[in-house]
């Protein structure tokens, strides 16, 4: 089996009963010794080396995505008519976000969405994603998705995302690496806020990320 950091300071343990014995014994002691130190730094090295490739990986990922849709925005037009709209903006930056959303008779599920807005390629890219990924989703499993994301981005994921949300939320997980850029996050998060308060409120709607 692999050596673990645990098992390797547990052997440190034993081998500690070794510093009473004889010079031969002290020697091996001292082998031994040096021998788990470097299991066990190594071992944190790779899980660090690890970690540092991930963030690499999954930031390449994101300028990917932004790029894509920021090139090539997918519903970027104003609906004709929409059973909610909600204007959302950042003061701080001066990103904005208009989404136009057309529930179904019952109200219980999306059937198409638009976007309008300016801003930095981050806010509007995101913004794209958003009305692709939505689109044909349930109010709920809608909502359910922007407050999974809004809550992995601050690093405090709460509950279980329904197994049914797994393809839409590997098709946006990208976004939730924001985190490591600070200043950059309200501008990933606009576009979910401003979803979130037009499907709480019917017409229209102006809210503030």
């Amino acid at each position: 089996h692999p050596l673990s950091p645990l098992s390797c300071q547990l052997a440190l343990v034993k081998v500690g009963n070794l510093r009473g014995e004889s010079a031969p014994h002290r020697e091996r002691f001292a082998a031994l010794n040096c021998f788990f130190r470097f299991m066990i730094e190594s071992k944190a090295a790779m899980v660090i080396t690890t970690w540092i490739a991930e963030k690499a990986v999954n930031q390449e990922i994101l300028k990917e995505l932004i790029s894509d849709h920021a090139n090539h925005p997918r519903n970027q037009y104003r609906l004709e008519s929409s059973s909610c709209q909600c204007h959302g903006k950042n003061p701080l930056c001066g990103d904005e976000v208009t989404l136009n959303v057309l529930l179904s008779g019952d109200e219980s599920s999306i059937e198409q969405m638009a976007f309008e807005g300016r801003g930095c390629p981050i806010s509007q890219a995101s913004a794209s994603l958003l009305t692709e990924v939505c689109s044909g989703l349930s109010v709920d499993g809608a909502r359910s998705l922007a407050q999974y994301l809004r809550s992995s981005i601050t690093g405090n994921p709460t509950g279980n995302l329904s197994p049914s949300l797994t393809g839409a939320w590997h098709e946006i997980e990208a976004l939730s690496t924001i985190q490591i850029n600070p200043a950059r996050v309200k501008c990933v998060t606009l576009a979910w806020h401003t979803l979130l308060n037009a499907l709480e409120q019917r017409g229209t709607t102006h809210t503030v990320c």
